[in-house]
């Protein structure tokens, strides 16, 4: 079975969190409510939800939708893209993207929730 791994940006207080459990609505299967480490069950809604990739920069370290990963000079974020129905590296300030495999050839340098200057660039 796949391993599906997750982290949950908490906007009001700016911290991201590690999921402990999440509970899925018996009808639909949407995620519902969260658990995370220190606090009682969550509803999903207070929180952005982000995906593992299921890859890793060149340093072994997992990375996440949202992840900023830096290849040869280039600032790319992890995004999903609907058209090719996968997760794709979208290169900062330009429409040029790059296959999310390429991951392992660079460094995660922040995400775009807890690195707003990394957004600008």
């Amino acid at each position: 079975m796949k391993q599906l791994k997750f982290k949950a940006w908490d906007s009001s207080k700016q911290k991201m969190h590690k999921l402990q459990g999440m509970t899925f609505d018996a009808k639909s299967y949407i995620p519902s409510d969260l658990k995370l480490p220190g606090l009682p069950w969550r509803p999903i809604q207070e929180y952005e939800l982000l995906q593992w990739v299921y890859l890793s920069d060149k340093n072994g370290v997992d990375v996440y939708e949202g992840d900023y990963i830096e290849i040869s000079s280039t600032v790319y974020n992890v995004v999903w893209d609907e058209t090719i129905v996968n997760f794709q590296l979208q290169a900062k300030g330009s429409s040029s993207a790059r296959n999310i495999l390429d991951v392992h050839l660079g460094d995660i340098i922040g995400n775009k929730f807890e690195n707003e200057d990394l957004n600008n660039k």
